[in-house]
């Protein structure tokens, strides 16, 4: 009853009411005590509503000033954010430059919710006065924001030596779509520790921007090879096709192997069907022959988007007639995954060639054929083959 009644008295939001209440709390039983707060927190509020802002002032500074529970000090602050509006920024400077952390953290989420260019400005000078956990918390509060004038701060605090602040700078750098900030991530996922590469490689492929895209494909050819692969890996992953030219250039012709298989991989998950022409001719005249096995993977990646198998085929088969040597047993090998009659009868006739490699490649294909068309060959190859390898197959 002593509750309902303490709640009750709190809706009435006048000075006599809240008077009694604070009276009530210096003898209360302890269990009444948090109800009694509620209800002058609920005067205070009644105040704001009738236009006594003086009068909720002196409520909610009695309780963020005072010796009071953490929580009831972050409501006194959050109310006298209220009633300042967006004149509260110097209020929650002074809370969040303080050495009590709960109530820093409060106050620089309360500031992160201020709109304004003047808000994120003074987040960023903030961000280099105060201490490692309120500059982690900054950081979010600034890639929350999205502003890209906060990219300079956060580049710098993604240098930091403390662990936690590093890590946010990184995760916030994804929402801030800036060259910097790419070469930055990009640098962080090619040399960081295992956590730092893994958050800096999500931000990657969140960066959104009007030049984001520009800067990628002018990433894949800037900074050494490790930096050069985390952005082509992005690429990759964010399902753009835009870049496809541009990673072909550097999967023809770049010097470095990893750079080339990564730009090969990335064509895989970006390409169309469209596109199969290109990469197949790529497995054709690669820049080098140990690229064959990742194109071909990056081909198979392409297949998977095609539902049409005499699609998937053809580019294939028209290969096979001007292909090298080098480059039939890849081609023989993708043809066991359309799997069309047209498919089944050029691997079957590269059986008998001349060519080790291709009849191996031809029989190994056979004996991974999706269905029953090569049982009789591979009978005769079991039952009379004078190779004993093919015979096992």
């Amino acid at each position: 009853v002593s509750m309902a009644a303490i709640r009750g008295a709190g809706q009435f939001g006048d000075q006599a009411t809240l008077t009694r209440l604070q009276l009530m709390r210096k003898n209360a039983a302890k269990a009444l005590i948090p109800e009694i707060d509620a209800a002058v927190l609920t005067c205070a509020r009644r105040f704001v509503t009738q236009g006594d802002t003086a009068a909720a002032s002196a409520v909610y500074q009695a309780y963020y000033r005072g010796a009071y529970p953490e929580h009831l000090r972050v409501a006194g602050l959050k109310g006298l954010v209220d009633i300042c509006g967006d004149n509260a920024a110097s209020l929650l400077v002074q809370a969040i430059k303080g050495d009590d952390l709960p109530i820093c953290g409060n106050a620089i989420a309360m500031l992160a919710s201020i709109k304004g260019k003047d808000t994120t400005q003074t987040l960023v000078s903030l961000a280099g006065t105060t201490p490692a956990y309120a500059q982690e918390l900054i950081a979010g509060a600034l890639g929350a924001r999205g502003d890209v004038s906060a990219a300079p701060v956060l580049i710098d605090l993604a240098g930091s030596a403390h662990e936690g602040v590093h890590g946010a700078a990184l995760q916030a750098l994804g929402d801030i779509g800036t060259a910097p900030a790419l070469g930055c991530l990009a640098k962080a996922a090619a040399q960081g520790s295992a956590s730092e590469k893994q958050i800096a490689r999500s931000s990657l492929i969140r960066l959104r921007g009007n030049s984001i895209d520009r800067a990628f494909i002018q990433g894949i050819t800037a900074g050494d090879a490790g930096t050069r692969v985390e952005v082509i890996r992005a690429l990759g992953q964010r399902l753009d096709h835009e870049p496809f030219s541009a990673l072909h250039e550097i999967a023809a012709t770049d010097g470095t192997r990893a750079v080339r298989s990564e730009a090969i991989l990335s064509m895989g998950r970006i390409g169309r069907p469209t596109d199969l022409d290109t990469l197949v001719t790529l497995l054709l005249a690669p820049h080098s022959p140990g690229d064959r096995n990742t194109i071909e993977r990056a081909v198979r990646m392409v297949f998977r988007q095609m539902e049409d198998k005499q699609a998937q085929a053809g580019p294939v088969l028209r290969a096979m007639d001007r292909a090298p040597d080098a480059a039939k047993p890849a081609l023989l090998r993708l043809l066991a995954q359309p799997a069309t009659g047209s498919a089944f009868e050029a691997v079957r006739a590269a059986v008998a060639s001349a060519n080790s490699q291709i009849s191996d490649a031809a029989i190994r294909t056979l004996g991974a054929w999706p269905n029953p068309a090569p049982a009789k060959q591979l009978h005769q190859i079991a039952s009379r083959s004078s190779n004993q390898t093919h015979r096992i197959l």
